[in-house]
């Protein structure tokens, strides 16, 4: 039984005068043929390679052969090789390289041959169709090479076939195989090969089995196919798609140049894949998506060079290191997703590629900031979590975000300014709206929105002395007292924010705010609770002065206040003028329901501590006493208005004008 592959066409029977048909003895043929210009010619009986030599060297004319009736006999003369150094050619093969070259244009092979030899029919450009029968398992390399066949369709009963079987075919456009192994420069140069079918039994396409099949845009797989490998250069210079990897569910290595200057379109690599080669999709701009799989540690060296259409690349949690060039030349790439740890990587790896304009896209502010500390990483514009309203982008919303927002909207030039976190309601303008939703999160916690976006944090913020304190209060249960609070600033501060925490029994009385003598148009406000105060510039100005009082409240005690406890203001934050960011010191000011600390007599006399000092205001030029716990005392001249006197720490009675006031000096 005879099956044609290779072709759909067939040997056609003719009458022609120079048709001639032979009964043969093996090596006889040149002896029982007489006609050298025949141009068809049937062989019945038995051949060897010399028949075959015969054929190739003598019978210029002859176009069509039929050898399906003839028995191939083993030939050996190791004196007198018959094909280059060939001198051995076994029984039931049809003899190697001996018709390389020549002029037919079909042929069909004896029924009873197992193996077709190397280079058989190698250069047969004329022939389109070639018939074999099912007996045949082995077909030689680079058998059928450099033929004029159109289509290859592999019988099932082959089971091996040699390197370039097919290489160089240049008239082939389909081919159907079904191997374990597609050997490797099967189909190399088979520049009109578009169309591929793969069956169940692969498993290996081998090195350069596709090699600059520039029109190959169609590569079918079998379903629950069985390929593990690529190999080397297998698709390298393929044209348009060529193979849908994400398919080929058990493959396991891409070997080296796979892919390399090919038109496939997705790089989308299966679950399954742990080992890509170098420059496996190098220049292949036609990749619009590659996908790494979870599980690969190594992205190697020109892996993707030159992919210019990627514009999203996911870099998977396995991966430790990323080769010399891998991405170089990516000019499409638009985000990377990077790991939570920062793989090593090789020379240049994104060499031409804008790393400015790319996202750098990370789990976390933590992680963000060790891509910012790594070589050719911290190149990216690396995305963090940012609060919309955080204006200064430092990750945080205070008074230096609402003390820009302000000079913006006067039309000031503000360096650092993130318009795309100003712009809370995101209607594109800096308005007050913006401004109100971040005093609402600001004094009372419920506006909070995070996203994604671009910039990077700016440094760390300075840290100062400068503080607010609560000048000492004298309170008992069922009293409503005057809580004075001071601003000490060595330098020029126009908003400020701070939290006030009091002790049990003491309440800020709401409403109660007013003022102090500092202000220069600032706007004073406090939370819902009462806890957390704010105060800013609607022209951005400065606080009056160094010292003195910037805001006075009313303070009540119920029958819980135990006589005695701290009001403690901390979470201090100070905005410049230019909008730098000063965390400022906590401060813990005595509250106590003795008379004499922040008391206050008829005379308006005021005697109390500020720190270190001790204040004695009054309105009449005279003299105090101050005595300590110890017993000594001294006399101290006072002038009408403040004065102040530095006092070493401890407890004081102070008597001024008849009347007696307990201080403490902290």
């Amino acid at each position: 039984m005879r099956r044609i592959f290779l072709s759909l066409i067939t040997l056609a029977a003719t009458a022609a005068a120079s048709a001639v048909v032979v009964e043969n003895i093996a090596g006889q043929l040149e002896a029982n043929t007489t006609d050298r210009n025949i141009t068809e010619l049937t062989v019945t009986g038995t051949i060897d390679a010399r028949d075959v030599k015969f054929i190739a060297d003598s019978l210029a004319e002859l176009r069509h052969l039929d050898l399906s009736e003839a028995q191939v006999m083993a030939y050996c003369d190791s004196l007198k090789p018959l094909a280059g150094t060939i001198f051995n050619f076994p029984a039931n093969e049809f003899p190697a390289a001996l018709l390389m070259g020549a002029e037919l244009e079909t042929i069909v092979m004896p029924q009873t041959i197992t193996s077709i030899g190397h280079a058989a029919l190698a250069g047969c450009e004329g022939i389109t169709s070639i018939v074999v029968p099912d007996s045949v398992t082995t077909i030689g390399s680079y058998a059928f090479s450099g033929t004029g066949l159109t289509s290859v369709v592999l019988p099932q009963a082959v089971t091996t076939v040699g390197e370039g079987a097919w290489a160089r075919c240049m008239s082939l456009e389909s081919a159907t195989i079904n191997l374990d192994e597609v050997p490797a420069h099967a189909f190399m140069g088979d520049t009109l090969l578009s169309d591929v079918t793969l069956g169940e039994k692969v498993t290996t396409l081998g090195k350069s089995a596709f090699n600059g099949c520039s029109a190959l845009d169609s590569v079918k797989v079998a379903e629950g196919n069985a390929i593990t490998t690529i190999g080397t250069e297998a698709f390298i210079g393929a044209g348009a798609q060529a193979i849908d990897l994400s398919t080929l569910t058990r493959l396991e290595r891409v070997g080296n140049w796979a892919f390399a200057t090919t038109g496939i379109t997705s790089a989308a690599l299966p679950a399954s894949v742990s080992t890509l080669g170098d420059g496996a999709f190098f220049y292949s701009p036609q990749v619009g998506s590659a996908v790494i799989p979870e599980g690969m540690t190594r992205i190697p060296a020109y892996a993707f060079t030159g992919d210019s259409l990627v514009s999203v690349f996911t870099v998977p949690a396995s991966v430790s290191y990323i080769g010399g060039w891998a991405m170089a030349g990516m000019t499409g790439l638009d985000t990377i997703n990077a790991p939570a740890v920062v793989p090593e990587l090789g020379d240049s790896v994104w060499a031409r590629v804008p790393q400015s304009l790319v996202m750098l896209n990370t789990a976390n502010n933590d992680i963000a900031d060790l891509y910012a500390a790594a070589e050719q990483w911290k190149e990216f514009h690396i995305l963090r979590d940012y609060l919309m309203g955080d204006a200064n982008n430092d990750g945080n919303i205070d008074v230096i975000d609402v003390n820009m927002m302000i000079a913006v909207i006067l039309g000031q030039s503000v360096s650092g300014f993130y318009f795309e976190l100003a712009d809370i309601n995101g209607n594109g303008e800096i308005e007050v709206i913006d401004i109100n939703l971040d005093i609402n999160y600001i004094l009372n916690g419920n506006y909070d929105y995070i996203r994604k976006a671009p910039g990077r944090n700016q440094p760390a913020s300075n840290f100062t002395s400068d503080c607010i304190e609560a000048m000492p209060l004298a309170i008992n249960a069922g009293e409503t007292r005057q809580l004075t609070l001071v601003l000490n600033n060595e330098r020029d501060y126009s908003s400020l924010q701070c939290d006030i925490t009091m002790p049990e029994g003491l309440a800020i009385v709401p409403g109660s705010m007013q003022v102090g003598q500092r202000n220069a148009g600032h706007t004073i406000i406090m939370s819902d609770n009462c806890k957390r105060m704010m105060c800013y510039s609607n022209a951005v100005k400065a606080i009056d002065g160094r010292e003195g009082t910037i805001v006075t409240l009313q303070v009540t005690a119920d029958d819980t206040f135990a006589g005695n406890g701290e009001i403690a203001i901390g979470n201090l934050i100070l905005a410049t003028p230019q909008h730098e960011r000063y965390v400022g010191s906590d401060s813990y000011s005595q509250v106590s329901n003795t008379s004499g600390i922040d008391d206050v007599d008829t005379n308006a006399n005021r005697v109390y501590a500020y720190g270190h000092t001790l204040v004695i205001e009054t309105e009449n030029a005279g003299s105090a006493v101050v005595a300590a716990m110890n017993g000594a005392s001294q006399e101290i001249n006072v002038q009408a208005g403040r004065n102040e006197i530095d006092m070493p720490t401890g407890f004081y009675v102070v008597s001024l004008a008849g009347k007696g006031y307990k201080v403490v000096i902290k």
